[in-house]
């Protein structure tokens, strides 16, 4: 199921603050999920130039 870029956006937002969350507190950083968000903002980014 393709998502609508309606919804991309929101995922994408959603995928941002994850990100930012792990970033910002450096005590707590999870290299794992900084990881999968920007593998998702890539993955969103090369979506959005089919």
């Amino acid at each position: 199921m393709k998502e609508t870029n309606v919804e991309a956006k929101y995922n994408q937002k959603d995928r941002d603050r994850a990100a930012n969350s792990a970033i910002a507190n450096g005590e707590d950083f999870n290299f794992d999920l900084w990881a999968r968000a920007v593998r998702q903002q890539m993955l969103a980014v090369l979506r959005e130039r089919e």
